[in-house]
């Protein structure tokens, strides 16, 4: 599709919207015509990835990352493993999974928004244990640095 077909249906969307004025159509199709992509620009470059699984490469440097899923689905274990990778470098949770940092960040910071604070220090700990630290090690001190911040106190509109 070139940039007259695409700009036409952004116009047939905006069109279909009741009560869209010419002024925010026109907006609209701009905005449409400045978001378009061409695939075979030579300036596109593969991203730098921070981690790989089994050599294939996930979660893209700038990109925002998100694990989502119902409760109970083990969400906590996935990033408690991220994690670990993130200040080990690499863990092998199996012969046939093997997690490995990429690049590896300055610091971590663990968002929770819903857990009580005995759950997010037990994340702590499986990180502690899935790296071999001793019972001691402080997040803090570690490179990269490991802080843990807890949102469960504040409103939810609060926490945005």
């Amino acid at each position: 599709m070139d940039t007259a077909e695409f700009k036409a249906v952004g116009s047939i969307l905006t069109a279909e919207t009741k009560n869209v004025s010419k002024e925010n159509e026109a907006k609209l199709d701009e905005l449409i015509k400045r978001c378009i992509l061409n695939p075979n620009d030579p300036s596109i470059q593969e991203p730098q990835f921070m981690f790989s699984v089994n050599g294939v490469d996930v979660c893209p440097l700038g990109s925002l990352n998100a694990i989502t899923g119902r409760a109970g689905v083990g969400k906590s274990i996935v990033c408690t493993l991220f994690v670990a990778a993130a200040i080990g470098g690499e863990i092998s949770l199996s012969p046939d999974l093997r997690l490995e940092a990429k690049n590896q960040p300055k610091s971590l910071l663990w968002v929770d928004t819903e857990q009580h604070d005995y759950n997010i220090a037990r994340q702590w700990r499986r990180i502690r244990a899935t790296l071999g630290l001793p019972d001691d090690a402080n997040p803090d001190t570690l490179a990269p640095a490991l802080q843990f911040l807890k949102l469960r106190p504040l409103k939810p509109e609060t926490r945005l």
